[in-house]
């Protein structure tokens, strides 16, 4: 599905910051993408989110131990 994103299927994930210039929005307001690259863009950034959440609990749980 994201790998539809004209090339930019190999995108890293680095921090927050540099989010919406890594998935090719540089300069240009979410709206301007069509509304299928609109929804990668926001299903990528939950996933991510989720991730990082997992992570953070993964590692308090393995820190507390």
């Amino acid at each position: 599905m994201w790998q539809d994103l004209d090339g930019l299927g190999g995108a890293g994930v680095n921090s927050g910051a540099h989010q919406v210039d890594q998935f090719g929005t540089t300069g240009k307001n979410i709206h301007e993408l069509t509304p299928e690259h609109q929804k990668i863009l926001i299903d990528i950034r939950r996933k991510k989110t989720e991730l990082l959440l997992e992570i953070q609990v993964a590692y308090t749980s393995l820190m507390s131990n």
